[in-house]
């Protein structure tokens, strides 16, 4: 898979506390949002390495959030989890489908329902074939 610079949402992003928010936030422009014509588009979240926390049974989310302003507002359009962080060796890959339609900004929020003691993730934006 191709990444574009411009479509990532975290590198090596390290997930901790309870929420935290994509170090990126992609803007989709004003106007003439016409994207992956065709193809779903989805964001890739990958476990780049392992979720871990000492509090059994602790779970993790990705949010895709949507805003027409660039930081405040955001709003949960789609979701992937929560799942348990021992489901989530490294590598595991996560597809959060974006909508056809929705507002100029996106971002995503990650929510842990306990503090992870080690783990980062990759998030960006790709289509499928």
């Amino acid at each position: 898979m191709i990444k574009d610079a411009q479509l990532v949402l975290s590198s090596d992003q390290a997930i901790t506390t309870t929420n935290g928010v994509s170090t990126n936030v992609i803007d989709l422009g004003a106007t003439g949002r016409d994207y992956g014509t065709g193809y779903p588009v989805f964001v890739y979240v990958v476990v780049k390495s392992v979720l871990d926390s000492a509090t059994g049974g602790a779970t993790f989310a990705a949010q895709l959030q949507e805003s027409d302003a660039e930081s405040s507002g955001f709003a949960v359009v789609a979701t992937a989890g929560p799942i348990a962080h021992e489901s989530l060796p490294a590598g595991t890959v996560l597809k959060i489908r974006i909508p056809d339609s929705n507002l100029r900004y996106l971002r995503i929020n990650y929510v842990v329902s306990a503090t992870m003691t080690t783990g980062t993730v990759d998030a960006f934006v790709g289509i499928e074939r």
